[in-house]
């Protein structure tokens, strides 16, 4: 199973959710808010994927032909950056920027191999920010051409009149209007209409909302960045059913990085059934199966020197949870409190060991183990008005016979549609127990989410 994933593929993974989470906002959020291209909108996209594996596997596969590499990455750039000049239909100048800006952050998100994933977020966001302030900026104002029937009132002496009579017969409030072609046999005018669209001030505020969310995920405190603790990336993908009004059931897979990214902590997969007992109780119940990536131990001799070292190795778990959230809304905000049941069971594995003392390798059981826990959470959702990011902050206690982890997180739940939506968080947290001797971690999470 260790084989057949490198830590080239997972930080291939890590960087390909960067480049696909960046991208997608600036096209989903900055582009097509105005343009309402859907052209556009799958080229980029499409582009923005097919270049960044193309670009990745270019580099970091072919280490064999290093030497030929540098010659031939510069060839295949050229190729990649030509392609903006299609031989069709000539593209608009503000399209072909954006094109030009996809293609060179999935480029430099699939390059950047010494850079650090904070430092490559950090970049990324610069330039998120600084699409978002020059579309800001340069508004682009909304025209019409119109077929206009009354010849009489384009005459500039008129011209408020004609304003007016455009106003009431295309029902929107208008700038200003410029007459172009003339046609007397027919008593046709063709006038370009400026009008006012959609609100700037209400785009603006939650533009503004979305950028402050982003750099408070991407830009953790300077406090907790100091402290020589390793990241990790939390990547989970869902599946929501709703067969009736109170019942539902869920299905999950999970992937988890530690070691700055490099190494990948465990795989999952998950079935749990909720029932809603009332609009502010819900009960849940499910299953979940672990292929954990163990943490290697040393064991030491009293002065000093090693006894025992047993690398990492790969484990199955099974996990059993019972859950019961309680809810209640507060205007916009919404306090929830989940307290969850949770039964892990680690079945006997057989693995090796190397003893210090007699210079060998020696095969060693690693017995079965059974771990109850109470996990209690307490989270804070703020629904933001007209707007389809909601953040969220909490805190959740792991309790055995004292507490021995605490999670704490922020971020935000991105409804694309009614079906789909996208997470996005941080999450530090400590941890207090010897047994597993886990390091303090600072957490990237990304989820997504399908609901029918």
């Amino acid at each position: 199973m260790m084989n057949l994933f490198s830590e080239a593929f997972a930080s291939m993974l890590v960087r390909f959710l960067v480049c696909f989470c960046v991208n997608l906002f600036i096209v989903d959020r900055l582009y097509y808010r105005k343009s309402k291209r859907r052209d556009f909108y799958f080229t980029f996209m499409l582009s923005s994927i097919a270049i960044f594996f193309l670009v990745f596997f270019m580099i970091f596969v072919l280490e064999d032909l290093k030497t030929k590499t540098s010659i031939g990455i510069g060839i295949g750039l050229f190729g990649i950056f030509s392609i903006m000049r299609y031989r069709t239909d000539a593209m608009p100048v503000r399209e072909m920027t954006y094109l030009f800006v996809i293609i060179a952050l999935s480029v430099v998100n699939a390059i950047a191999a010494s850079v650090s994933i904070i430092e490559l977020l950090i970049t990324n966001l610069l330039v998120i920010v600084a699409i978002a302030w020059f579309e800001h900026r340069l508004k682009i104002i909304p025209t019409k051409l119109v077929q206009y029937d009354r010849l009489e009132l384009i005459k500039p002496e008129r011209y408020e009149e004609m304003k007016n009579d455009l106003e009431k017969r295309l029902g929107v409030k208008i700038i200003k209007v410029e007459v172009g072609a003339v046609d007397m046999l027919r008593d046709m005018a063709m006038l370009k209409v400026y009008y006012v669209g959609e609100s700037y001030n209400s785009v603006d505020d939650k533009l503004k909302i979305k950028l402050i969310l982003l750099i408070t995920l991407l830009l953790p405190s300077q406090q907790m960045m100091a402290q020589n603790n390793e990241w990790g990336l939390w990547t989970s993908a869902s599946v929501e059913k709703k067969i009736n009004k109170l019942w539902s059931v869920e299905a999950e897979g999970e992937l988890r990085t530690r070691n700055d990214f490099k190494t990948i902590d465990r795989w999952s997969g998950g079935v749990e059934v909720n029932y809603k007992v009332a609009s502010f109780l819900a009960l849940g119940a499910g299953y979940t199966i672990l292929y954990d990536n163990n943490i290697e131990k040393i064991s030491w001799h009293d002065d000093g020197t090693p006894n025992n070292w047993r690398p990492s190795y790969w484990g199955l778990r099974h996990r059993f949870n019972v859950d019961a959230t309680l809810k209640h809304s507060i205007g916009r905000i919404r306090l929830s409190l989940r307290e969850r049941w949770q039964y892990t069971y680690r079945p006997e594995k057989s693995t090796e060991r190397y003893d210090f003392d007699n210079s060998k390798w020696e095969e060693k059981c690693v017995n079965g183990k059974a771990k109850h826990l109470l996990r209690s959470r307490l989270q804070i959702d703020y629904n933001l008005k007209k707007s389809k990011i909601d953040p969220f902050a909490s805190v959740e206690l792991f309790n055995g016979w004292n507490v021995q982890k605490v999670r704490y997180s922020i971020g935000a739940d991105w409804k694309l549609s009614k079906k789909h939506s996208v997470g996005m968080g941080y999450r530090y947290q400590t941890t207090d127990d010897d047994d597993n001797n886990e390091p303090d971690r600072h957490i990237l999470n990304v989820g997504y989410k399908y609901k029918f």
